[in-house]
């Protein structure tokens, strides 16, 4: 871990937040250490980075012991997690003429202005059509078609997504499947509900076919293992015995994984 000046880091007055750039590899992440009246000290990760909270009755001393055991965690998590950076990237930009490649299809993105006040986003035979506002600047456009375009996504290719859940259940679990939803969450790849509703992230449509499928099924496999111990692993391994390929791939790959 790099060394920090905590006097500069750490805010000087109570009530107060002070704010730093984190670096983890290649990545960046803004820290907030902020101090104020609560139970506890605790961190998390926010949509404008890392936060983290710390009792103002706490001694100097304890403050720079917490925000550097934070930071570790902090760290830690990004590594393991390295799709946690996505939802700090900037958005991407849909321009003339390029290709959007997601899940097996390829969009061709035809982009137009007009004089509404909204932006609107429609997939017609292969083509991704996104019209802006004449009025709008260039980075509100990248923003809003960021969210307009995984939304109209999501919508496209749930039926594909819930067909091939279904499938996969069917070959190797036989288990209720309540709901399946897609939705753009950057701090997951999917997630599966005590009430067997599941959960995946639209950033997944970037990755391989083998990777999809993975997700899925590790998913799956919370129907019969609700944690992560050796037997939910050995139940993963079982059916996808090289699925570790596929966590290496959202490793390496997550962070472009992004609409």
């Amino acid at each position: 871990m790099e060394m920090f000046n905590f006097e500069q880091v750490l805010p000087n007055s109570k009530d107060a937040m002070s704010e730093f750039i984190l670096e983890v590899g290649a990545h960046q992440v803004k820290v907030f250490i902020v101090i104020e009246r609560r139970r506890g000290s605790r961190v998390s990760f926010t949509k404008k980075g890392v936060v983290i909270r710390l009792h103002q009755l706490l001694t100097h001393a304890q403050k720079q012991e917490q925000t550097k055991a934070f930071i570790a965690w902090a760290k830690n998590k990004v590594i393991k997690h390295p799709e946690l950076i996505t939802q700090y990237s900037p958005s991407k930009n849909y321009r003339e003429g390029e290709l959007l490649q997601l899940y097996g299809e390829t969009f061709l993105i035809k982009t137009f202005t007009d004089k509404s006040k909204f932006a609107t986003v429609k997939v017609r035979e292969g083509e991704l059509i996104l019209v802006f506002p004449e009025t709008s600047k260039p980075e509100r456009r990248a923003k809003v078609a960021s969210r307009l375009v995984a939304k109209i996504m999501a919508n496209y290719f749930q039926p594909k997504v819930h067909r091939r859940i279904l499938e996969l259940n069917t070959l190797y679990f036989q288990k209720k499947i309540t709901k399946v939803t897609l939705k753009n969450n950057s701090s997951n790849w999917g997630s599966c509900s005590i009430r067997s509703n599941i959960n995946i992230s639209t950033r997944l449509l970037f990755a391989p076919e083998y990777v999809i499928d993975y997700v899925y099924i590790h998913e799956l496999t919370h129907l019969v293992h609700m944690d992560h111990s050796e037997r939910f692993w050995t139940h993963v391994e079982g059916i996808m015995p090289s699925y570790q390929n596929a966590e290496k791939w959202l490793k390496v790959n997550g962070g472009k994984c992004l609409f």
